[in-house]
């Protein structure tokens, strides 16, 4: 196996890595969101920070760096894969909706 099929390796699991943390990120607010509206009379607690919330930063964070990695690719080669195009499209759906989210 040839380096440069090693980094392709690499990248298309980092790209698989930053997909799932955004879905598991997403599904950790959206129960935390669940959670509050059930106690409804500790609304207070609901918004202080928790490891969900900082999951959810730190998956954002990660996600931009792969939605911008195939945004270049996909500018400088003026093509992508399938399953890159499949990839970056849910990132695009996912990254604003966790960041809306939380911070709205």
């Amino acid at each position: 196996m040839t380096n440069s099929e090693k980094k392709k390796i690499g990248l298309i699991l980092f790209h698989v890595f930053a997909l799932m943390i955004l879905f598991v990120s997403l599904s950790l607010v959206l129960e935390e969101i669940f959670i509050c509206d059930e106690n409804s009379s500790d609304i207070l607690n609901c918004f202080e920070p928790n490891s969900n919330y900082i999951l959810a930063i730190i998956s954002i964070l990660i996600g931009s760096i792969s939605w911008i990695i195939n945004l270049m690719k996909w500018i400088k080669k003026r093509k992508l894969e399938f399953y890159l195009k499949s990839i970056f499209l849910a990132q695009t759906l996912l990254i604003p909706g966790i960041f809306i989210l939380l911070f709205v």
